[in-house]
C-alpha cells in the first residue's frame, strides 16, 4: 500500500513493468498523481500476479486508462478501482 505519495504516472509505470513485483498481488496507490502512464513500457510488460490495483483518486486521463487496461500486466486484475478520478465518458470506455 503506497497511497498518499507523490508517485506520478513514471512512478506507477515503474512498479508496474519490475521483475521484482511480478509476484506483488496488491498495489495501492490511492491518491498519489499518476497520470502520465508510459503506454509503450505497460503494453511491453510480462503477466504477473497482480490481483488488485487501486488507484483511487489518482488524477487518471482517458489515455493512462487505456494503457493500463491494455498492459499484460493488469490482465489478472480482479479488482480495478479507478473512481474518484474524474474520468468522464471517455476514461470509462476504456
Amino acid at each position: 500500500d503506497l497511497a498518499h505519495n507523490r508517485i506520478t504516472g513514471r512512478g506507477l509505470t515503474a512498479l508496474l513493468c519490475s521483475p521484482h513485483l511480478r509476484r506483488v498481488a496488491y498495489l495501492g496507490l490511492d491518491e498519489n498523481p499518476l497520470h502520465g502512464v508510459d503506454a509503450e513500457r505497460l503494453a511491453a510488460a510480462e503477466p504477473a500476479g497482480l490481483r488488485l490495483l487501486n488507484c483511487h483518486g489518482g488524477r487518471l486521463r482517458a489515455a493512462d486508462v487505456r494503457a493500463l487496461v491494455r498492459s499484460p500486466r493488469v490482465r489478472t486484475v480482479w479488482y480495478l478501482d479507478f473512481d474518484e478520478n474524474g474520468l468522464g465518458v471517455h476514461g470509462v470506455r476504456e
